[in-house]
């Protein structure tokens, strides 16, 4: 017996220093995470949780962690929230479950539902059943497995991506004397559940992952902690997964998605879009394509409107993270000038002339004001005289439009007609009678009745002339 002691004792050492090794130094900056680790009695007597937690923290996974028991979680003032990861050891005996109540299964629900990691170990040695029930309203099975098969060969805990060894583990792995001592009963399981290892030939869920709230749950009944003390031959599966385990658990709080910054193309369908806030732990690519490209410092330039999804690029202790949709846009567009038409005013001065066919996407200004003012309806009112621009305002995606240049004309003048003067009446010229005697060449004698005689008158120019009988008969007696 003192001989077996000796022998633990010198693989817990050894333990030790595997687990003080066994994450390297991480390529993303130390994170400030907190781990709680819920344990009453050493699970067979391993630290190996501890141990574990030590190397996480060496390496710079994580800030601390901090050991409690059930009975001071429970306490009121006891916060989980400062916790990424709480980690509750698979205990042994009853006794160490005899201050774990509905009250602390409540806390522990209420954590993972605000978004915390809750990875819980149900290995006990004697198939103890936890009263209150488990978080989440699971159940768990009594399920003595010497084996178990891989369920999920995706997953980060199989691939071992994280640890960095990338070695995947394989059915032939899954083996000891009591490989688990509990199963999760499937039924229970909310759907959507990742089932990653099952036991054999049970075929039950052993290790199984699932999403509760805005955080997260897991289930393990298999014997980690002493299977990582005795490991190779016994326990083949347990030093290289454990450490994977427990990064793809802390992985699950820290998979954060990038807060970036777009920044618009300057002109339409340029070249010249940013997105700033970046790391060069992030990678990027546009949504269409396939491979991601790294990302070489604080902004991605030189970029096309487009939609880009940026995540952190998978690392140690790390998987790739949720990629963060950015919609890089296009540079504004120009738009052609209106088609509008002025009415004019009435008078000079007067502010009743109009510009119609404008809609409430326009503005508009007088030349020689400096500010446009939004249009308001389907015409322009109460304009005085004078010359008018008027354009598309600018919107999302579109620069100010070419300006339409509109005449508001005043009518013109009437012109006073001008009166023409006048004439003086031009007196009718006075006749002068013509008393010179006329020649008895002109006087004819048609018959021998004193009245038969023909006078022609033989008239000089401007000459006026009477003819008068009296004068006639005074010259005939004469002649006579």
């Amino acid at each position: 017996m003192k001989r077996l002691l000796q022998v633990l004792g010198v693989l817990m050492a050894l333990s030790v220093i595997l687990c003080a090794t066994a994450f390297p130094t991480l390529a993303y900056p130390a994170s400030t995470d907190r781990v709680l680790l819920i344990n009453v009695t050493n699970p067979w007597g391993c630290s190996t949780n501890q141990d574990e937690l030590d190397a996480l923290v060496s390496s710079g996974r994580i800030a601390s962690y901090d050991v409690r028991t059930f009975a001071e979680v429970n306490a009121a003032d006891f916060d989980l929230s400062v916790y990424a990861m709480v980690l509750v050891a698979n205990q042994e005996q009853s006794s160490d479950y005899d201050f774990y109540t509905a009250e602390t299964k409540a806390k522990l629900e209420a954590y993972a539902s605000a978004g915390g990691i809750l990875f819980f170990g149900v290995c006990t040695q004697y198939g103890i059943a936890m009263t209150p029930g488990l978080p989440g309203d699971v159940t768990s099975v009594y399920d003595n497995s010497a084996s178990g098969t891989i369920a999920n060969a995706a997953s980060p805990v199989i691939t071992r991506v994280l640890s960095g060894d990338a070695t995947p583990l394989t059915d032939a792995d899954l083996i000891g004397s009591s490989f688990c001592h509990f199963s999760i009963r499937e039924s229970s399981l909310p759907a959507g559940s990742d089932v990653i290892i099952r036991s054999s030939p049970a075929g039950q869920p052993t290790l199984v992952e699932f999403s509760y709230g805005d955080g997260c749950m897991i289930y393990s009944g298999i014997t980690w902690e002493i299977a990582f003390v005795y490991s190779d031959p016994m326990f083949p599966f347990a030093v290289p997964t454990y450490d994977d385990l427990i990064l793809y658990a802390l992985s699950l709080g820290d998979l954060a998605t990038p807060a970036l910054t777009p920044v618009a193309n300057t002109v339409f369908h340029g070249t010249d879009g940013k997105i700033t806030g970046t790391t060069t732990d992030m990678e990027y690519r546009l949504s269409d394509a396939t491979d991601y490209t790294a990302v070489t410092g604080t902004e991605i330039t030189g970029l096309a409107a487009g939609t880009y999804l940026v995540r952190y690029t998978a690392s140690i202790g790390y998987p790739a993270g949720p990629d963060a949709t950015v919609v890089v846009a296009d540079g504004p567009q120009d738009q052609a000038a209106p088609v509008v038409s002025g009415l004019s005013a009435t008078g000079a001065g007067i502010a009743d002339g109009k510009i119609t066919g404008t809609t409430t996407a326009m503005e508009y200004k007088l030349s020689t004001a400096s500010v446009y003012t939004p249009v308001t309806g389907t015409d322009i009112t109460s304009l005085v005289a004078g010359t008018y621009y008027v354009r598309y305002a600018a919107k999302a995606g579109y620069n100010a439009g070419a300006d339409a240049i509109v005449t508001i004309a005043a009518p013109t003048p009437t012109a006073t007609p001008t009166v023409a003067p006048t004439a003086a009446p031009t007196a009718a010229p006075t006749a002068t009678p013509k008393t010179d005697v006329l020649a008895a060449s002109l006087i004819t004698k048609t018959g021998e009745d004193a009245a038969d005689y023909t006078i022609s008158f033989v008239l000089t120019a401007a000459a006026v002339c009477i003819g008068s009988v009296v004068a006639y008969r005074a010259k005939r007696k004469e002649e006579r």
